[in-house]
């Protein structure tokens, strides 16, 4: 998952309007599928990002023109996700004296540049199902006005750590995780090639063989919010709660 954050100064973000195609797909650092538009001579090219749910338009420049990022991601607008219930979105942009526009596509604000696009979008405010509503992608129109963004990686970080019930009966899928941001999981007492992280390890390796999950997921808990402050702390509530809905026994290796 990625997390974007939009800046109406071009200069703010790394991701700025008409990059060059090259430069662009370096920023992405993710595969992608290029397909050629025949039959649209103003964007002759487009990139697919498959595994993170981005697609990009170039100009006959090969200049990017147009961004598509779906649901897979967040897209953080003045600290709001745009991605989100039409409810809970318009009731931010009444509170922070947001305008917005409303089509048939969706929703359009800062003149344009941000179209929230919702599939089959019922345009009535009045109607019962307006609000029930959901974005699934962001379009950025770069030709509508100036503007850059940013974004950092989520991660999925297993608490406690896969190498501590790694030929148990519990798959990766099942066991308990917090999405985190890439740059603060390489700070944690559970990630490393060092002396003192093959130790932290061996230490949650008993805990859970003594199926002890849950006393081992408190260690990784405190350990985080001592190097992260409190950002993450609703994720690990969630996570300790669905934690303690499992067999700590699934987690014993064989």
């Amino acid at each position: 998952m990625l997390v974007f954050k939009y800046f109406s100064n071009i200069n703010d973000g790394f991701i700025k309007p008409y990059m060059d195609i090259n430069d662009f797909r370096k920023q992405l650092k993710s595969s992608y599928i290029t397909f050629e538009n025949e039959d649209n001579i103003d964007f002759p090219e487009r990139d697919i990002f498959n595994s993170i749910g981005i697609q990009s338009s170039y100009n006959d420049n090969l200049k990017t023109y147009n961004l598509d990022i779906n649901d897979e991601n967040k897209f953080m607008y003045k600290d709001i996700n745009l991605i989100d219930d039409v409810k809970n979105i318009l009731l931010k942009f009444k509170e922070n004296k947001i305008e917005y526009k409303i089509d048939e596509y969706g929703m359009t604000i800062e003149n344009g540049i941000i179209g929230l696009f919702i599939p089959d979008m019922i345009e009535d405010q009045s109607d019962s199902e307006f609000n029930e509503q959901k974005v699934r992608s962001i379009n950025i129109y770069f030709d509508h006005g100036e503007c850059s963004l940013s974004f950092e990686r989520l991660i999925s970080n297993h608490i406690p750590s896969k190498k501590t019930y790694e030929k148990s009966k519990i798959s990766s899928d099942d066991a308990p995780s917090v999405l985190m941001y890439l740059e603060h999981q390489k700070y944690l007492a559970s990630h490393g090639k060092s002396k003192d992280t093959a130790q932290y390890i061996e230490m949650q390796k008993k805990l859970v063989a003594e199926g002890k999950v849950i006393e081992a997921i408190q260690k990784d808990i405190e350990d985080i919010k001592n190097k992260t402050n409190i950002i993450y702390t609703k994720g690990l509530n969630q996570m300790k709660n669905y934690a303690k809905t499992l067999n700590p026994n699934d987690f014993i290796e064989k």
